[in-house]
């Protein structure tokens, strides 16, 4: 069996990502309760962290090919369309 495409470094990305806004929210939440004042940066890098999650994610979906995709039309093709 094929073994499918290494998509290590979008696994570290999104991993990265995902400690990152842990981390982030974290200390946010925990200077909140301590100071009654938050960090005022946390909810931008958290928005754009997910986002970078988001596409990497879908790169090692894709890569693996686990992507959801949308059958319908490829079925409805005969063979030969259904191939290209």
């Amino acid at each position: 069996m094929k073994t499918p495409p290494d998509a290590r470094l979008e696994r570290i990305l999104a991993t990265l990502a995902l400690v990152i806004i842990a981390v982030i929210s974290l200390s946010n939440v925990l200077v909140r309760y301590v100071t009654n004042a938050s960090f005022a940066f946390t909810e931008e890098i958290s928005v754009f962290l997910l986002v970078v999650l988001t596409f990497a994610g879908a790169a090692v979906a894709l890569r693996r090919n686990r992507h959801v995709r949308i059958s319908l039309l490829e079925r409805a093709l005969p063979e030969g369309p259904r191939r290209a």
